[in-house]
């Protein structure tokens, strides 16, 4: 198929960027016309129907009388001769080749036609005379092509063929069908014309293809770094065929990347769990250790309170003496009270720092996306325009020691 389609890319090329012009202007619908079927002609012979293809391309030369299509003309009436060794292929591809030798002095093909006029003039002067044979009608013939690998052509319920189909068949209306696995069938109506090669070209569309995402409510989804939804308990991602890769993320969780191949009209069903990321486990640490500071320091205050109100007690007494040991216990409860004060607000100091460090962790506790989300679209149909998103993270986005930073614009 891509030997086929190179020669039709050559051929048409020469045809419509060729220098020589037409010997007389070509009407818009002629052109058309000739461009069918010098195309239906070049898939013919590009098939081995080389019958075919000389009525396709002798359709195509009556219309354009172009050089060009005097050379692919002319091979494929040599092709023929190769194949049945009738005369008069033989003379018609002489004939062509010295036109376009008369046309085209100086053209690109000139010395594949002198080599082929070299090889066929010795076997006309060689050949034995022979009986003009009798003109016969053009036979009715339709061409049905598609590029779809694996594709198979039925033509009024027969038997199923590959690409190109190429079938005489009685003018009139006849029934295609095209299928091939993975795509919708096709079916059309082509109507055949007396005395001509029609051709009529089918692409075959997908059959729907779909990603069913199983994701932990509150992430996000992302297919070939596009958001695509938030996760639940199914998401459907309608996609085509091939190759894509499936990025699951949330905050405070591993970021899950996966490749996923599709195949054509089949559903592929993926299930992701998520994984709680160092960072975050490292800020719930923070949070219980602010807590138990809390309330450790929460203990030391009540203790510093006791002091203080044991020695408060010592100075409500007002006695006109003291023994040497009272004095001694104010001065220790002062003490005391002093000590558990200082531990207390080390403890509350503790206790916020490792409560604002695990919020910052928290937080920015991330993942880093593979894209910014999927832009929403204004009523004009242009995209709308995303507000940048960045984010910093004290770990490194493997969940070790380090640090890494994200812009999304």
């Amino acid at each position: 198929m891509k030997t086929q389609r190179a020669w039709i890319g050559v051929v048409l090329g020469a045809l419509w960027l060729g220098q020589a012009p037409a010997a007389a202007a070509v009407e818009p619908g002629d052109l058309e016309r000739a461009k069918a079927s010098f195309k239906a002609g070049a898939n013919a012979y590009a098939a081995g129907d080389y019958l075919a293809a000389i009525q396709a391309l002798e359709a195509a030369y009556a219309l354009t009388p172009r050089p060009a299509i005097a050379f692919s003309l002319a091979q494929a009436e040599r092709k023929q001769y190769a194949v049945q060794r009738e005369r008069p292929h033989l003379e018609r591809a002489v004939e062509l080749f010295q036109a376009y030798l008369q046309q085209e002095p100086n053209g690109a093909r000139n010395n594949d036609a002198r080599l082929a006029l070299a090889e066929l003039r010795p076997q006309l002067g060689a050949s034995p005379g022979e009986a003009a044979p009798k003109p016969q009608a053009r036979p009715t013939r339709l061409m049905i092509v598609t590029e779809t690998p694996g594709a198979s052509i039925s033509l009024d319920g027969g038997a199923p063929s590959s690409s190109p189909l190429i079938r005489e068949v009685t003018p009139g209306k006849h029934f295609a069908r095209v299928r091939a696995p993975g795509y919708s069938d096709f079916e059309r109506e082509v109507t055949a014309v007396a005395g001509e090669l029609i051709l009529s070209e089918v692409r075959l569309v997908e059959s729907p293809t779909s990603l069913f995402v199983y994701a932990p409510a509150g992430s996000e989804i992302y297919v070939d770094g596009v958001y695509i939804a938030e996760g639940g308990p199914v998401v459907t991602v309608p996609l085509s065929s091939g190759r894509h890769q499936l990025s699951v993320g949330k905050p405070g969780k591993r970021l899950v990347r996966r490749d996923v191949r599709l195949r054509r009209g089949q559903t592929t069903t993926e299930y992701v769990t998520l994984e709680t990321t160092n960072q975050r486990k490292l800020s719930e640490g923070l949070f219980i250790g602010s807590g138990a500071a809390l309330g450790v320091g929460i203990v030391l205050s009540a203790f510093a309170i006791r002091s203080e109100n044991k020695a408060e007690e010592f100075l409500r007494e007002r006695r006109e003496w003291y023994l040497p040991g009272d004095v001694t216990s104010y001065r220790a409860a002062i003490a005391e009270r002093n000590r558990f004060r200082t531990a207390a607000a080390i403890h509350f100091a503790g206790a916020t720092s490792a409560f604002v460090a695990g919020l910052f962790l928290r937080e920015l506790d991330r993942p880093i996306t593979p894209a910014a989300p999927a832009r929403s679209r204004d009523p004009n149909g242009d995209n709308a325009r995303l507000a940048p998103r960045w984010g910093l993270a004290p770990v490194a986005p493997s969940g070790d020691l380090g640090a890494s930073f994200s812009l999304q614009f």
